[in-house]
């Protein structure tokens, strides 16, 4: 075989089975809204709700800051009852879930720090798609070269918006 280097992992080379993402981070800033609800402020600066990777994080970060514009309390009670009313209470893991959440950190004071993780492992999945979107329309031989390059600069362009 030669030198063929082997490429396996993202140490090493294979492309991971899971975008990036981390998980933890993002149960971490949920449970930090719960112990200081102020905390969804600096957060917001630094996330949205599409940066969380999961679905049901999405969501409910989506309704915390939804029932903090509206200047209601950001609790275990609250948040099921937001969550009930848009109909996804069961959908985002019920009232077991949320309690989970609520407990998933002990202190609200890593909070940005948290939302900094999750804000970069959302700009890699978002450069991960751009960057499959130009190799597959590098596949296709494009004739048009220049054309080629403009359309990957324009997909990888909106990625600096979100540092």
């Amino acid at each position: 075989m030669g030198n063929v280097l082997a490429y396996d992992g993202a140490k090493r080379g294979n492309l991971q089975p899971h975008p990036p993402q981390d998980i933890n981070a993002e149960q971490a800033i949920l449970g930090a809204v719960f112990i200081r609800n102020e905390v969804i402020d600096s957060v917001a600066e630094i996330v949205a709700p599409t940066d969380f990777y999961r679905e049901t994080h999405q969501m409910i970060f989506g309704a915390m800051k939804e029932l903090r514009d509206e200047g209601r309390p950001v609790d275990a009670v609250m948040l099921c009852d937001h969550l009930c009313t848009r109909g996804v209470f069961e959908q985002v893991g019920g009232y077991a879930y949320i309690m989970e959440l609520a407990d998933a950190v002990p202190t609200s004071a890593h909070a940005t720090s948290y939302a900094l993780i999750v804000r970069d492992k959302a700009i890699l999945r978002r450069a991960h798609t751009a960057a499959r979107e130009i190799a597959v329309r590098a596949l296709d031989n494009p004739s048009d070269v220049p054309e080629f390059l403009a359309t990957a600069e324009r997909l990888i362009a909106p990625i600096f918006d979100t540092i």
